[in-house]
């Protein structure tokens, strides 16, 4: 493990690092005896992170992504309720975000 770890970090070749990401989220997920063992280790810590940061980050900006459409649907909504009726409302960002009639209900709330 500490290995794969260790040659990990070196890698370059973005398929290659995700294979190995996806080695170690099942190998990690699996043995959580093994996570608590290494998190008491700083250097092998600072692999792990360096190893699991880019999914991080990639899961972060994406919540955030979502964050701020939801924020802009209910904008919308707020300023629509002015001008429209609800059915109107829901069939405006239905189009306008591409949702299912359900989930342009739960805006509607």
């Amino acid at each position: 493990m500490e290995k794969l770890i260790e040659k990990s970090v070196m890698l370059s070749d973005v398929y290659d690092k995700m294979f190995v990401e996806s080695i170690l989220e099942v190998t990690l997920n699996a043995n959580s005896s093994l996570i608590e063992e290494l998190r008491g280790d700083a250097k092998m810590s600072e692999m792990i992170l360096k190893v699991v940061q880019p999914l991080i980050l990639e899961r972060e900006k994406k919540a955030e992504n979502r964050g701020i459409e939801k924020g802009k649907i209910l904008g919308a909504v707020e300023i629509l309720r002015n001008f429209n009726s609800n059915e109107e409302i829901k069939t405006i960002i239905m189009e306008k975000y591409h949702l299912t009639e359900s989930d342009a209900e739960k805006y509607l709330q």
